[in-house]
């Protein structure tokens, strides 16, 4: 796909999730689509690491799927479910295991080597996945947990037209007219690829 394409989405986010809660799915959703979010890409990583093995990436069968299936018959969630585990499918959590050494001399446990297992390749490897299938389809994407919420300043919130070199006159999105500050820092000159969104 082209990146010159016309885009399908102005803003959209791509997330790796083994939430089954619904209840803070839609709380989460609907929060950023308040901002300006348009579509989520949701990568359900759970399956794989229950499993352990490599399957299709589809959808299809999918319990994320079913428990969102408003929103993706709606076209506002697409689900993708990412069966690639890691080499270490009993590893769960990121965690960096040590061991230890007694210093006689000190009196004191001292490190002796630590390691970190691969345990979030697979979180890593589906948000690469997102990226290289979708990011021709939005104008901007975001990454972030499911567990975090972009939190922006009130005065984004305060409602403002599209100035007159903008194309249309709908009213802009809080995520867009903070993105549009941030561009507006940066000389016409340079290209922003990428905008870290923190609290201001």
């Amino acid at each position: 796909v082209s990146a010159d394409a016309p885009k399908t989405y102005g803003i959209s986010m791509c997330t790796v999730t083994t939430n089954r809660n619904r209840r803070e799915l839609v709380e989460w959703i609907e929060y950023h689509r308040h901002l300006g979010v348009q579509h989520f890409y949701l990568y359900d990583t759970l399956s794989a690491r229950s499993r352990g093995h490599i399957s299709n990436s589809s959808s299809q069968g999918s319990f994320l799927a079913q428990l969102l299936a408003d929103y993706v018959r709606s076209q506002v969630v697409s689900v993708t479910s990412w069966q690639h585990s890691n080499c270490m499918p009993d590893v769960h959590v990121c965690r960096i295991a040590c061991s230890y050494k007694y210093n006689a001399t000190s009196r004191q446990d001292e490190h002796d080597t630590c390691f970190a297992p691969p345990s979030c390749i697979n979180h890593i490897g589906a948000l690469g996945s997102c990226y290289t299938r979708h990011r021709h389809s939005s104008q901007h994407m975001i990454t972030i947990d499911d567990d975090e919420f972009i939190h922006l300043h009130p005065s984004y919130f305060l409602p403002r037209r599209s100035s007159a070199h903008e194309t249309g006159s709908a009213v802009l999105t809080p995520l867009q007219r903070y993105i549009g500050n941030v561009r507006s820092l940066y000389s016409d000159s340079m290209t922003v690829r990428g905008i870290a969104l923190y609290p201001q």
